[in-house]
């Protein structure tokens, strides 16, 4: 205190124990504000891979896969054998087959006496493939059974749900190659 301050004003006041100012606010202000920061990285870092995420996750196109040839019928040999109970089966549908300009080997019973439920199968090797689905074309709905022989043969085995061929229309609509609907955005 100097001397020219009155009496009562100024100078410094005793501290007492209970007077102390509190440093609640000061840590509460600390604490908070390392929240903050905490809370603002970890946004930062969540909305990068996000983004980052979204980014490389493109759609990818199908690659559109190529059906096997198609092997005109006066080059296919065709067996057809019968799985079901009806009689001539095989006889009947092979003659409507040469009909159609296959050629006809063996006709005959299941030579593997396999019950065939549906309507046929159609049996070949990797080397029959398009021989193989022209004869499915001339039937409709058959079940492909790969087998291990060396030629381009095809067996055509009927089986207890088969009706008749397909109208010849319909079997050269299903051979003629179909556009495959693409993703939107391909």
């Amino acid at each position: 205190m100097s001397m020219l301050t009155p009496l009562g004003k100024g100078g410094r006041r005793t501290v007492r124990r209970g007077d102390r100012p509190s440093r609640r606010g000061a840590v509460l202000l600390a604490v908070l504000l390392t929240a903050a920061l905490a809370g603002t990285a970890w946004w930062v870092a969540h909305r990068d891979t996000t983004d980052t995420a979204a980014a490389t996750h493109r759609r990818t196109c199908p690659t559109p896969s190529t059906p096997p040839p198609v092997v005109a019928p006066k080059a296919v040999k065709v067996n057809v054998y019968n799985a079901s109970d009806q009689r001539g089966l095989a006889s009947r549908v092979a003659a409507e087959l040469k009909r159609r300009g296959f050629h006809v080997g063996k006709v005959d019973n299941d030579p593997l006496k396999r019950q065939v439920t549906g309507a046929a199968e159609v049996r070949s090797s990797t080397a029959g493939a398009g021989a193989a689905r022209t004869v499915s074309a001339q039937v409709g709905t058959v079940v492909a059974v790969p087998d291990q022989r060396t030629n381009a043969s095809v067996d055509l085995v009927l089986g207890a749900a088969f009706v008749r061929l397909q109208p010849v229309p319909a079997a050269a609509a299903a051979l003629s190659p179909s556009p495959q609907p693409m993703p939107a955005g391909c």
